[in-house]
Protein backbone atom coordinates (compact mmCIF):
# COMPACT_ATOMS: atom_id res chain seq x y z
CA UNK A 1 0.00 0.00 0.00
CA UNK A 2 1.32 3.46 -0.89
CA UNK A 3 1.36 6.23 2.16
CA UNK A 4 -1.61 7.95 2.09
CA UNK A 5 -0.47 11.40 3.85
CA UNK A 6 1.91 11.97 0.69
CA UNK A 7 -0.49 12.08 -1.83
CA UNK A 8 -2.60 14.22 0.09
CA UNK A 9 -0.02 16.15 1.09
CA UNK A 10 1.11 17.39 -2.28
CA UNK A 11 -3.01 17.83 -2.87
CA UNK A 12 -2.77 20.66 -0.39
CA UNK A 13 -0.06 21.78 -0.86
CA UNK A 14 -0.83 22.58 -4.70
CA UNK A 15 -4.14 23.70 -3.44
CA UNK A 16 -2.93 26.27 -0.33
CA UNK A 17 -0.26 27.89 -3.41
CA UNK A 18 -3.00 28.56 -5.67
CA UNK A 19 -5.08 30.12 -2.73
CA UNK A 20 -2.36 32.08 -2.21
CA UNK A 21 -1.16 33.02 -5.73
CA UNK A 22 -4.47 33.96 -6.43
CA UNK A 23 -5.61 36.17 -3.21
CA UNK A 24 -2.33 38.20 -3.67
CA UNK A 25 -2.74 39.37 -7.28
CA UNK A 26 -4.92 42.13 -6.56
CA UNK A 27 -6.22 44.96 -9.22
CA UNK A 28 -5.21 48.05 -9.10
CA UNK A 29 -6.60 48.78 -12.67
CA UNK A 30 -8.14 52.22 -11.87
CA UNK A 31 -7.23 53.81 -15.51
CA UNK A 32 -10.22 52.76 -17.44
CA UNK A 33 -10.63 54.53 -20.15
CA UNK A 34 -8.26 56.90 -19.90
CA UNK A 35 -6.54 55.34 -22.93
CA UNK A 36 -9.04 56.31 -25.23
CA UNK A 37 -8.16 59.93 -26.76
CA UNK A 38 -11.12 62.01 -26.12
CA UNK A 39 -13.26 63.43 -28.28
CA UNK A 40 -12.64 67.45 -29.08
CA UNK A 41 -15.55 69.69 -29.74
CA UNK A 42 -15.88 73.19 -29.99
CA UNK A 43 -17.95 75.20 -27.09
CA UNK A 44 -19.21 77.46 -29.77
CA UNK A 45 -19.49 78.34 -33.18
CA UNK A 46 -19.80 81.80 -34.80
CA UNK A 47 -20.44 82.44 -38.34
CA UNK A 48 -20.00 85.77 -40.12
CA UNK A 49 -18.65 87.61 -37.07
CA UNK A 50 -17.67 90.59 -36.41
CA UNK A 51 -15.86 91.97 -33.07
CA UNK A 52 -15.00 95.60 -32.54
CA UNK A 53 -12.05 96.41 -30.03
CA UNK A 54 -12.13 99.83 -28.83
CA UNK A 55 -10.82 102.14 -26.27
CA UNK A 56 -11.38 105.34 -23.78
CA UNK A 57 -10.95 108.39 -25.27
CA UNK A 58 -9.86 110.35 -22.19
CA UNK A 59 -8.78 108.64 -18.53
CA UNK A 60 -11.65 107.09 -17.06
CA UNK A 61 -11.74 107.51 -13.29
CA UNK A 62 -14.38 105.01 -10.83
CA UNK A 63 -17.78 105.05 -12.20
CA UNK A 64 -17.26 107.64 -15.08
CA UNK A 65 -18.48 107.65 -18.46
CA UNK A 66 -16.63 108.64 -21.04
CA UNK A 67 -16.26 108.24 -25.02
CA UNK A 68 -14.96 105.53 -26.65
CA UNK A 69 -13.21 104.72 -30.33
CA UNK A 70 -12.87 102.13 -32.39
CA UNK A 71 -9.48 100.74 -32.46
CA UNK A 72 -9.86 97.71 -34.87
CA UNK A 73 -12.83 95.72 -36.48
CA UNK A 74 -12.02 91.54 -36.80
CA UNK A 75 -14.41 89.51 -39.33
CA UNK A 76 -14.06 86.11 -40.11
CA UNK A 77 -16.51 83.66 -41.80
CA UNK A 78 -16.16 81.22 -38.88
CA UNK A 79 -14.69 80.75 -35.77
CA UNK A 80 -14.64 78.07 -33.73
CA UNK A 81 -14.13 78.40 -30.04
CA UNK A 82 -12.03 76.05 -27.99
CA UNK A 83 -11.51 77.65 -24.46
CA UNK A 84 -13.47 74.99 -22.71
CA UNK A 85 -10.11 72.90 -22.71
CA UNK A 86 -7.30 72.67 -20.72
CA UNK A 87 -5.14 74.83 -23.02
CA UNK A 88 -7.83 77.49 -24.49
CA UNK A 89 -8.06 78.27 -28.04
CA UNK A 90 -9.95 79.10 -30.83
CA UNK A 91 -9.56 78.34 -34.51
CA UNK A 92 -10.19 81.16 -37.68
CA UNK A 93 -10.00 78.03 -40.67
CA UNK A 94 -10.88 80.78 -43.07
CA UNK A 95 -9.00 84.45 -43.02
CA UNK A 96 -9.49 86.85 -40.49
CA UNK A 97 -9.91 90.59 -42.03
CA UNK A 98 -8.71 93.23 -39.75
CA UNK A 99 -9.40 96.48 -39.96
CA UNK A 100 -7.22 99.04 -37.75
CA UNK A 101 -8.15 102.87 -37.46
CA UNK A 102 -6.02 106.08 -36.48
CA UNK A 103 -6.79 108.30 -33.71
CA UNK A 104 -9.26 110.57 -35.87
CA UNK A 105 -11.46 107.71 -36.69
CA UNK A 106 -10.17 106.99 -40.32
CA UNK A 107 -9.40 103.53 -41.54
CA UNK A 108 -5.84 103.28 -41.37
CA UNK A 109 -4.99 99.95 -42.16
CA UNK A 110 -6.29 96.66 -43.56
CA UNK A 111 -4.77 93.28 -42.90
CA UNK A 112 -5.90 89.98 -43.94
CA UNK A 113 -4.52 86.95 -42.36
CA UNK A 114 -4.69 83.31 -43.10
CA UNK A 115 -4.61 82.16 -39.14
CA UNK A 116 -4.22 78.79 -37.43
CA UNK A 117 -5.23 79.70 -34.28
CA UNK A 118 -5.61 82.03 -31.87
CA UNK A 119 -4.79 81.64 -27.98
CA UNK A 120 -7.11 82.83 -25.31
CA UNK A 121 -4.79 85.13 -23.48
CA UNK A 122 -4.03 87.97 -25.57
CA UNK A 123 -4.34 88.05 -28.89
CA UNK A 124 -1.58 85.91 -29.68
CA UNK A 125 -1.44 84.48 -33.06
CA UNK A 126 0.45 81.36 -33.52
CA UNK A 127 0.86 78.62 -36.72
CA UNK A 128 1.23 79.46 -39.98
CA UNK A 129 0.53 82.97 -41.00
CA UNK A 130 -0.04 84.91 -44.24
CA UNK A 131 -0.94 88.45 -44.55
CA UNK A 132 -1.70 90.54 -46.79
CA UNK A 133 -1.89 94.36 -46.18
CA UNK A 134 -3.58 97.25 -47.81
CA UNK A 135 -3.38 100.97 -47.05
CA UNK A 136 -6.80 102.69 -47.43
Amino acid sequence: MKPFLGKNFKSIAVVLTMAILFFSCKDNYKRAGQEKIPLVYPIGIAEDFTAKYTEATQKVETEDSVGTRVVAILKSPLLKDYTNLEFPYQTLPNSLLIDVFNENGGRFRTVQIDVDMIQQVGLVITGSCHAVIRCD
